[in-house]
């Protein structure tokens, strides 16, 4: 295989091996408390920067409205591409693009909201009165649901893998750009709420890896399924 070559198959299992990773390393260890111990006010029992106004009308805020926008501009793009171009395979990296930025953000909110797990400001070990469980560990029906899992406000920047994945063979400096955009805007927003207190690390981290999932579903059922294409994308083709 060729070194610019990246195959869908490789990347499957790069994702399964992260998500073991992930799970291994989060529930034997206590490395998102310590992570989030950083941040938090021992002292006075809180996340100082919760309501700090950089972090609430910027980081969060600003950053969600951002990437509404860009989110928007980007399917608008796609759309305009899709019907002006001849080009099957960039008709086919249009729609993946169009449904990354929508199905993304769309199945973080839903995990949400199944999962019912709580942000760290509402647990009792960062002051306050819901006992801490991990992962995988049975949540008691005794206390309100939360839904702070995975991380739903990275998804707007991780959003972008869908467009790093979808351009990478008919558009490389557009796949390459959406990817940083993925790294940089994922990494601020993701950082920013668990400096706040509202995620643990882990929960950033499955939000990438959910991305990524849906991400090479997206290009597989396009360019696979639909085009029957072998599971490659090519850079610079």
């Amino acid at each position: 295989m060729r070194d610019r070559e990246i195959n869908l198959s490789i990347q499957a299992g790069c994702v399964f091996f992260a998500a073991v990773l992930t799970i291994c390393v989060f529930e034997w260890t206590t490395l998102d408390i310590q992570i989030a111990r950083l941040a938090f006010d021992e002292a006075e029992k809180i996340f100082p920067y919760r309501e700090e106004i950089f972090f609430t009308k910027y980081l969060h805020h600003g950053l969600k409205n951002l990437m509404y926008a860009a989110g928007l501009t980007g399917i608008g793009w796609a759309v305009y591409c899709y019907r002006k171009t001849q080009s099957q395979p960039l008709r086919q990296s249009c729609l993946v693009a169009i449904m990354g930025i929508i199905l993304i953000p769309l199945t973080i909110t839903v995990i949400k909201h199944v999962t019912s797990r709580h942000c760290p400001w509402s647990l009792d070990i960062f002051g306050g009165s819901i006992p801490y469980t991990s992962l995988l560990a049975f949540v008691s029906e005794d206390y309100p649901g939360g839904q702070c899992f995975p991380a739903g406000h990275a998804s707007g920047g991780f959003m972008w893998i869908s467009w790093a994945m979808a351009f990478w063979h008919t558009r490389p400096m557009l796949a390459k750009t959406a990817l940083a955009m993925a790294v940089v805007l994922g990494g601020l927003m993701g950082v920013g709420r668990m400096v706040q207190g509202a995620h643990f690390l882990s929960h950033t981290i499955w939000t990438v890896i959910l991305a990524w999932f849906l991400s090479i579903s997206l290009v597989y059922m396009v360019r696979i399924r639909i085009a029957g294409k072998r599971p490659c994308l090519k850079s610079g083709t």
